[in-house]
């Protein structure tokens, strides 16, 4: 924890001389900002994604103002995940774009303003696109489900580096985390066909997020 805390201190001090292009949010009740977002199956990806569902909420401490005070928490639930391919890990991504015209594809690139290459959740500023969220584990080998947890230092839900009003993409492979010696790996992470997507919608409350248990260290979700 000594170490996250450490990145989220140096991430603050460099986005502090950084500007993107993100959704502003403006609401910012009892000092926390709470977003959603509902996946739905990709129209394009048959039969691997017909049955998946799930929801991805977010929660930041900011100040009433809506200045950013703390990480990203960051929680995964999906179910209806294909087991027919053998995967069991897959890349959680926030892409650029809201649309959904032509399903997922529609939504185009991972969020990248900086334009970097692609990396690790845990990777410092600059070594990361800022919607890298990593790889989200099913809960046991072709379960098809995913409960996740996890911390962000870098995205927001408010300022200048929001994701609000983005697009989120769940992925039918592992992202290699920009480490797949290639060029499509530090584009995507070859992460694979995109299976689910939503849209992050801010709102006023997180559905019981301080009822989470969180049982598996983040440092488990990052690296498989």
């Amino acid at each position: 924890m000594a170490y996250t805390k450490i990145k989220f201190i140096l991430g603050t001090i460099a986005l502090s001389f950084l500007t993107a292009d993100g959704a502003i949010s403006t609401s910012c009740p009892n000092g926390y900002a709470y977003a959603e977002c509902h996946l739905r199956p990709n129209p394009n990806a048959k039969d691997l994604a017909s049955t998946i569902n799930g929801t991805v909420y977010f929660r930041q401490r900011v100040t009433t103002d809506c200045r950013r005070l703390g990480m990203l928490r960051i929680r995964t639930e999906i179910q209806g995940i294909s087991t027919k391919d053998g995967a069991f890990s897959h890349g959680l991504h926030v892409h650029e774009s809201n649309d959904l015209s032509n399903g997922c594809e529609s939504m185009g690139p991972h969020l990248n303003p900086f334009k970097t290459n692609h990396g690790s959740l845990t990777d410092t500023v600059g070594l990361r696109h800022l919607g890298d969220f990593g790889n989200v584990l099913q809960s046991r080998r072709k379960s098809g489900t995913v409960v996740d947890t996890r911390y962000d230092y870098l995205a927001n839900l408010v300022g200048p580096n929001s994701i609000v009003g983005r697009g989120v993409v769940f992925h039918a492979k592992k992202d290699d985390l920009g480490l797949g010696g290639d060029a499509e790996s530090l584009r995507t992470g070859n992460a694979g066909a995109r299976l689910a997507c939503c849209v992050i919608e801010q709102t006023t409350k997180e559905k019981d997020f301080d009822k989470f248990v969180e049982n598996i260290p983040m440092q488990a979700h990052i690296t498989h």
